[in-house]
């Protein structure tokens, strides 16, 4: 892979990898905001917010590098344990209002005996972000909806950070 300088353009949705940042000063960033309130839900199968960062208007001008992870705890007995996670970004503070921009499923897999197990999944999201309006106040929204109630789904971070 070809090594960056510090005025490479990223696109919605690029996928980065290690090299990618090779030649930017580690001083060049900034940090945008954070949350690391660990929200979780459980208890029900409704897409329900779990996480939140807000940024101030005019703070960007290009976009921003948003990191959030997490973990479900996810049951699978006669169907498998799924977790959907999603990252939205917008104007307003509520998740499923602004534009949806990443989605995942974590899935446990039932058993060949059908017999009930349960295991904590770790996901990650790292996704870019240029097309919000950078004059107003935008928001970062995870959102987590469970195959089950007796499931649990946590956002332990989100990281903002531009350059």
């Amino acid at each position: 892979m070809v090594e960056r300088d510090t005025f490479v353009t990223v696109a919605d949705g690029d996928q980065l990898n290690e090299n990618y940042f090779n030649g930017i000063e580690p001083a060049m960033f900034k940090h945008a905001g954070s949350d690391q309130t660990a929200a979780t839900v459980t208890g029900t199968t409704a897409e329900t917010e779990i996480g939140e960062v807000s940024i101030a208007a005019n703070l960007v001008t290009t976009g921003i590098l948003v990191i959030a992870t997490g973990t479900s705890n996810l049951i699978a007995s006669a169907s498998d344990g799924t977790a959907t996670i999603k990252l939205y970004g917008g104007t307003s503070a509520t998740a499923t209002s602004n534009t949806e921009f990443k989605s995942t499923v974590r899935t446990n897999a039932t058993t060949a005996a059908g017999s009930a197990n349960t295991i904590d999944l770790d996901w990650t999201m790292v996704f870019y972000i240029s097309t919000l309006t950078w004059t107003s106040t935008n928001y970062i929204n995870i959102t987590a909806t469970l195959s089950s109630v007796s499931q649990s789904s946590t956002c332990e971070s989100i990281e903002i950070i531009y350059l």
